[in-house]
Order: C-alpha cells, then sequence, then structure tokens
C-alpha cells in the first residue's frame, strides 16, 4: 500500500463523516443502489494537482478609426507605407507608428496580416491576443482538469507531511505536463461553455504549465459488489440549495466505463473515463483488504476488534455470533431489551435499515481502525425488520438534514425503567412521517 511520509508535525482533523458521507451519496445517486453491496470503504487522501497555466486570452473592443483604416488598407493588399499615406492624408511617420502599433496587436508581420488581423478588419473590432496566468486544478489519475464544483478548497489540502499515515495515500501519476496541455487544448471547448467552466470563454488555448504542486485531499474509496473498479468520492459544492451560503456533497471524481455500462444509464455530472484510469485503484482496494486480513489474523487486533464490538453496539450484540469475510463484518442483531433510546441505539437501529439496502453501518471508520472494513447489522427478529424497512423508507425520502432522531424522541411516551418496544417505536416512526410528509406538503 502506498504511503506518504508522515512529519512530526501535528495531524490536522479531517473532514471525513463516513456514515454522513454514504448517506448523502446514496440520497444524490439512487443509481447506485444498483451497484451491490459496498464491500470496501476507505478513507484515503487523494492526490490534486494545483497548477498555474499560462493561457492565450483574445478580447475584442471599439477600433480607432485610423487604425481600422490602416488596417483595411494592408488588408486589401496596400502595404507599402508610402500608398498608405497617399490614400489617406497622412504623415509617414505616423503611418509607420500606426503600422508598429497594429504589429504589437498580432494584426500584421512583416510577411504580411495575419488571420487575427484579417478578422479584426473584417468585423471592425479590435481583436487582440495575450498572454495571462490562471490557476486551476487537475485529476491526476484522469489528467482531466476539476470543474468548478469540484474545485478542493485550498485551505484543506495537505502536503505529504501532514496526512495520517493510518490512512492510505493514492499516489499522484506523473504525467501532468506536455501530455496534458494536449489533452487539455484538444478539448479546450468543454471547459468554457457551460456552468462549470473552467475558463472564460474567450480563452483560445493554454501554452505553458507554469508550476505544479501535488496536494491531498480527503476523499473515500469506494468498491462495489456488482462494479468491477472502485472509485473515488470528493467533497463538492452542491449543484443547488434553498440555504444562504455555499453547500457541499460528496460526488465520484469519475467512473469506469465498464462501471457505467452496469449502472446502465450516465450519471449527469460525473465523468466517465477508460477503464485503464482504475487499475491502480483495484491494486490498492486489493492491499487494503490484504491489511485487514492481516489484523483479523493478529490475535491481538482480533481481541480489540471483539471488545469494540460489545461496546459499540451497547450491549446488543453478541461478539461470538459476528462472522467475517473479506472486508465485511456481518453482525445479527438478537437483544432487544431497549431501555432506553439514546443516539447510540438508534445508531444501531439506523443501521439495520441502512443494510437492507446494502448501505453499509460505519462504525469502525470513527477511530481510523481497521480502514476499509464496512459493516452490515441484521436481524431475525420480524418486528424489527419491518419497523427497519419503515425507517429506510422514510430516510430515503426525507430531505438531507432532516433529524429522525430527534422526532422519535419527541414522539416516544416512556419512564427510563420501563422496557421500549418495537411497536413503540413504530408508532412514534408513523408521526414522525406523517409531521414531515405535512411539513413537506406545506412547503411545496
Amino acid at each position: 500500500m502506498s504511503k506518504a511520509a508522515v512529519g512530526s508535525s501535528a495531524i490536522r482533523n479531517v473532514r471525513w463523516n463516513v456514515e454522513f458521507i454514504l448517506k448523502d451519496f446514496y440520497r444524490n445517486y439512487p443509481q447506485f443502489f444498483a451497484a451491490g453491496r459496498v464491500e470496501l470503504c476507505s478513507k484515503l487522501y487523494y492526490p490534486i494537482a494545483l497548477l498555474e497555466l499560462e493561457v492565450l486570452e483574445s478580447a475584442g473592443e471599439e477600433f480607432d478609426t485610423i487604425e481600422h483604416s490602416i488596417l483595411s488598407l494592408i488588408y486589401a493588399g496596400l502595404t507599402d507605407p508610402e500608398q498608405i499615406c497617399d490614400v489617406l492624408g497622412l504623415p509617414l511617420n505616423y503611418t509607420m507608428l500606426i503600422i508598429k502599433v497594429l504589429q504589437g496587436y498580432g494584426h500584421v508581420t512583416d510577411s504580411g496580416i495575419t488571420e487575427l488581423g484579417i478578422k479584426s478588419a473584417i468585423e471592425n473590432v479590435k481583436y487582440t491576443r495575450m498572454r495571462v496566468r490562471h490557476k486551476v486544478q487537475a485529476d491526476t489519475w484522469t489528467g482531466l482538469l476539476l470543474r468548478k464544483e469540484m474545485l478542493q478548497r485550498v485551505q484543506f489540502l495537505s502536503s505529504s507531511e501532514e496526512t495520517n499515515i493510518k490512512i492510505p495515500h493514492l499516489t499522484a501519476q506523473a504525467y501532468l505536463s506536455d501530455e496534458t496541455l494536449l489533452q487539455i487544448n484538444e478539448v479546450i471547448a468543454k471547459y468554457k461553455h457551460s456552468e462549470q467552466s473552467v475558463f472564460h470563454a474567450n480563452v483560445e488555448g493554454v501554452e505553458e504549465i507554469i508550476d505544479k504542486e501535488i496536494k491531498y485531499t480527503d476523499a473515500l474509496l469506494l468498491k462495489f459488489t456488482h462494479l468491477p473498479h472502485p472509485f473515488v468520492l470528493l467533497q463538492c459544492r452542491s449543484g443547488s440549495s434553498k440555504t444562504r451560503g455555499p453547500q457541499y456533497e460528496w460526488k465520484p471524481v469519475a467512473i469506469s466505463q465498464s462501471n457505467a455500462g452496469i449502472l446502465m444509464k450516465a450519471i449527469e455530472g460525473i465523468h466517465v473515463v477508460e477503464d485503464e484510469c482504475f487499475e491502480s485503484f483495484i491494486q490498492l482496494a486489493e492491499d487494503i483488504q490484504s491489511a485487514i486480513e492481516h489484523s483479523l489474523g493478529n490475535e491481538y487486533d482480533f481481541r480489540r476488534l471483539r471488545a469494540k464490538i460489545e461496546k459499540g453496539f451497547g450491549g446488543m450484540v453478541d461478539a461470538d455470533k459476528v462472522t467475517f469475510g473479506n472486508t465485511v463484518m456481518s453482525v445479527d442483531l438478537e437483544n432487544l431489551k431497549l431501555m432506553k433510546l439514546n443516539r447510540e441505539i438508534f445508531s444501531v437501529l439506523e443501521s439495520v435499515a441502512l443494510s437492507e439496502n446494502h448501505v453499509p453501518f460505519m462504525w469502525l471508520s470513527r477511530e481510523d481502525e481497521f480502514p476499509g472494513m464496512v459493516c452490515y447489522v441484521e436481524t431475525r427478529h420480524e418486528e424489527l425488520r419491518y419497523f427497519s424497512k419503515q425507517l429506510a423508507e422514510l430516510w430515503l425520502r426525507l430531505p438531507r438534514g432532516s433529524d429522525i432522531y430527534n422526532g422519535l424522541i419527541s414522539q416516544l411516551d416512556f419512564q427510563a425503567t420501563r422496557e421500549l418496544s418495537v411497536q413503540q417505536l413504530q408508532l412514534a416512526l408513523h408521526a414522525v412521517a406523517t409531521s414531515y410528509d405535512s411539513k413537506m406538503q406545506n412547503e411545496v
């Protein structure tokens, strides 16, 4: 597994809340329910290239009458300055000065009028070209420039010394040079004419990469059972929001052509690129899987994991009945003596609902231990399964930011000493759903 060096400086807090990211991802891209179960989900440091480019821009403005008159004569084939003087009645020195100005615009050269000059003469617009510096970000694996919505906030980017050695790193590709220039210039139009354009409409092409710096951004590596290639999620600006200020979501940088074929449709706003770009992702996923298998085979690590299981599920899980397969841990929920409802218990109940929809419960990711391992929580208890189905349906149709937990708490009426039944939870959930439906109807 590729790792970046870690310096002595304090490791900054990262933005990963894996459970939230996955829930948000499925809400925004329900097409991925068809991708099967998530079988690996790992935090990842993903390399982004910060590029400073020199680009060629054109601009048009109103032409000075004399300048346009002289350029028009040159366009008509009158190139001798003295002849131009005779036609326009201008002093020779002044005429020579204007010709030098036109040369500065790129309209004429010693050999005659240029294409830019012809366009300017015909349209009576002073078109000029200039070299300007432009800062962009590029995906180091596909060579694509990041659109506005995918730009990573610079204050959250890290050098290799600022990253956490427990979290896998993807090594940057080294070809962001002349080959990148060719790629960009071949498809320059797609980077200009859209709401998420990278360049102004008057950019004609990229001349040179002036500066390049590789930084790492927080990412998530996902591998699904029905998709041949893992892919990476990055945080980006949300396309639409009714609230003030910028809103963010997590979306794929790109998916492979094979993945797109299995999903049976193009997903708006997500690049589809050649399968070859994802070969290293497959290797990285295999490396992470091998590390998990090694930890599970280590007696000390396995004992720690068992202790976490018994502590992390509110006493509702028997660690002896947890099964492991590669990167997947399956938990059978049996003990249903609920004396109270708190965030931890609700999280476990919600995990059953999410597992029904192939969405894993990422409780291990909170401490960066056993990176990549996913957990599915199941139960043979029919009432709890029915409750979980209702909870999953409500979760899928509610808008982002809805707080089902506090809704349940406000509906439940029980004393701390009395056991809480699944029937009570079902009635409370029905009331929460009715309340949200009424609220959404009023907003419409």
